[in-house]
């Protein structure tokens, strides 16, 4: 597990931690905007909560795509680009979902090793 940690968050623990503290600080923020927004539009507090785990994954689809920018593969044909773009915001999504979880774990975890 520690090789997939040292690839999704970083080499180093404290990286990992400052990384990890990042992105719960910027989830803690849009849930909170999420819970204005059920009262005002639930639709749009649902679209946050995708927002969240493609904040999450994106990162992780863009490494093992090995592109810098997403205009590199769809410059000639504008229906690939769309249909490649859909497929990776679902795989960006789901992947999101999987790093939120191991981000959970790995941020208590370097909690409980800084308190031993």
């Amino acid at each position: 597990m520690e090789k997939i940690y040292k690839r999704l968050f970083g080499e180093d623990m404290q990286i990992q931690e400052e990384k990890l503290k990042n992105l719960f600080k910027w989830s803690g923020i849009m849930l909170a905007v999420m819970v204005v927004f059920l009262f005002i539009s639930p639709s749009v507090a649902e679209a946050m909560i995708a927002v969240i785990c493609l904040m999450w994954g994106w990162p992780v689809v863009k490494a093992t795509a090995g592109v810098n920018k997403i205009t590199e593969l769809f410059a000639y044909n504008i229906v690939v680009f769309v249909i490649v773009l859909l497929l990776w915001l679902c795989v960006g999504y789901l992947a999101g979902m999987f790093c939120l979880v191991l981000g959970i774990i790995r941020f208590f975890q370097i909690k409980k090793q800084k308190v031993k």
